[in-house]
């Protein structure tokens, strides 16, 4: 799988999101039309979800509020992504024009990026592979399940052959495309993290060379790594600010996904296909949780980093006109930074755990609700 590692982290991501007409460099005309259309259609899906809450009951009740999560989710990221295209697309421009290239000389550097490269990729394969059966899945969903004609409990609010095709049709529509969506968007995500703590990196390793090389004037390579560090810090606040409302969003929905699954677990019996088919959203849940909260934390780890490598470079044995230009990287490195759901938390592993810590408080609380 050595290939892995000199794969573009972003083909995963870029492919998926091909595969609905989204290309990154611009955006055709009618691919607005094809938008209006799969928005029409979600919301069409999610109606008649919620027309079946009206008489669900307990166990019903909670699937389908499940049912519908997954949908606005995915209509949710669909928007963000349409909102956010030009800023993804300056991004990748600048990952292109401004970000370093690996240096040539230092074999362990360099492998230990393509390491990190080859990681990503193999997540994102894995991440395919769970997503795959997913869909197929619900496609065979009425065929596991002959009393329910629908992927989705719905409720066709009239007695019509037509509309229950329509309404089949849409749900139909909307698991075919849905992984394109919800995890092209995660990769595009991921992608950017990595290449960003892969700059991080190598920001850290010119700041250690700037002052080992002794024998030139590192004043010409100070200035270099403070005005890149100040470009980084900008590309990570872009992604702070492109981001905060979708952490925000993924961070409730996981939590509400991860509760009704294992309340669908512990309470009442039902087919196979079903049952594998939460085993597999679980799955997929979390991983897009970790997907959001383990590159950040890496990210904002990386980060942290630089003074650590500013000390170990030995900038204080250098003339104080020299040891000053540091002082605007030092200052920035003092500050946290890291990715927030919209100021109200952190994104980090210990994000990550409170969701499945509170998962479990509040599935106990559903049960006590709808068991009565």
């Amino acid at each position: 799988m050595s290939w892995l590692s000199e794969l573009d982290i972003f083909i995963f991501g870029l492919t998926l999101l091909l595969f609905i007409g989204e290309y990154m460099e611009y955006t055709p005309k009618e691919i607005k039309v094809f938008r209006v259309i799969n928005c029409v259609v979600i919301i069409t899906v999610l109606v008649f979800i919620l027309g079946n809450l009206a008489d669900a009951k307990s166990g019903e009740f909670v699937s389908t509020m499940e049912d519908f999560t997954t949908v606005f989710h995915t209509l949710f990221k669909y928007l963000i992504f349409m909102y956010n295209k030009n800023n993804l697309k300056e991004l990748m421009d600048a990952r292109t024009e401004r970000f370093w290239k690996i240096p040539h000389g230092n074999e362990k550097l360099a492998r230990k990026i393509r390491n990190i490269y080859k990681g990503v990729n193999i997540v994102q394969v894995v991440m395919l592979a769970d997503v795959v059966p997913v869909i197929e899945i619900y496609f065979l969903t009425p065929y596991f399940n002959p009393s329910n004609i629908f992927i989705f409990p719905s409720n066709v609010f009239v007695n019509s052959v037509v509309m229950d095709a329509f309404v089949l049709f849409c749900q139909y529509y909307f698991a075919s495309f849905v992984a394109f969506i919800v995890v092209g968007y995660d990769f595009i995500y991921l992608s950017l993290c990595t290449e960003l703590r892969v700059q991080v990196k190598l920001l850290k390793y010119k700041l250690r060379e700037v002052f080992t090389k002794t024998s030139e004037d590192p004043v010409s390579g100070i200035s270099i790594c403070v005005e890149y560090h100040h470009f980084l810090l900008s590309i990570y606040e872009r992604m702070q600010k492109m981001y905060s409302s979708t952490l925000l969003f993924h961070y409730f929905v996981s939590l509400v996904t991860v509760c009704f699954d294992m309340y669908q677990s512990f309470v009442g019996e039902s087919h196979l296909s079903h049952e594998l088919l939460k085993f597999l959203m679980l799955a997929a849940i979390i991983a897009q949780l970790a997907f959001y909260c383990v590159p950040a934390e890496l990210l904002s780890s990386e980060f942290t980093d630089i003074a650590q490598a500013l000390y170990m470079s030995k900038w204080y044995k250098h003339k104080p006109d020299v040891q000053k230009l540091m002082l605007p990287i030092m200052v920035k490195c003092q500050r946290p930074h890291f990715f927030s759901a919209a100021g109200l938390m952190e994104i980090n592993l210990d994000a990550f755990g409170s969701v499945i810590r509170r998962a479990f408080s509040f599935c106990a609380v559903i049960r006590n609700v709808l068991d009565k």
